[in-house]
């Protein structure tokens, strides 16, 4: 989480955070980030969904030890959940993961 947090910060330049004694603070900016996010969160949620009626299929990067560790789980849940969308699954180049998430047409990847 430290490596994100970094990331944010030089992102934002931006602390993101302040301890006032015993406790960390958002600044203002972080704030106003957060802001913009829910805001753009509630304009591109949509009014109702039902997972269960929904059909797509996703493609997803991912590394052999989330598929053995992690997706076991997930998918029965998936199956319960939302039984008409298709996963296609390929291995993680963690060296060409912004490629795959943009070019190759990756929805999302797991990395664990």
């Amino acid at each position: 989480m430290s490596r994100v947090l970094g990331r944010l910060r030089e992102l934002l330049d931006d602390p993101v955070f302040i301890r006032q004694g015993q406790h960390l603070q958002p600044t203002l900016r972080a704030i106003e980030v957060n802001d913009a996010l829910r805001t753009l969160q509630i304009l591109l949620s949509p009014s109702s969904f039902n997972a269960k009626l929904y059909a797509q299929q996703f493609v997803i990067a991912t590394t052999d030890y989330a598929m053995q560790t992690i997706l076991p789980y997930a998918l029965l849940c998936l199956d319960k959940e939302a039984p008409n969308i298709s996963l296609q699954f390929i291995p993680l180049k963690h060296d060409q993961l912004n490629n795959q998430l943009s070019a190759d047409g990756c929805d999302m990847a797991i990395g664990a």
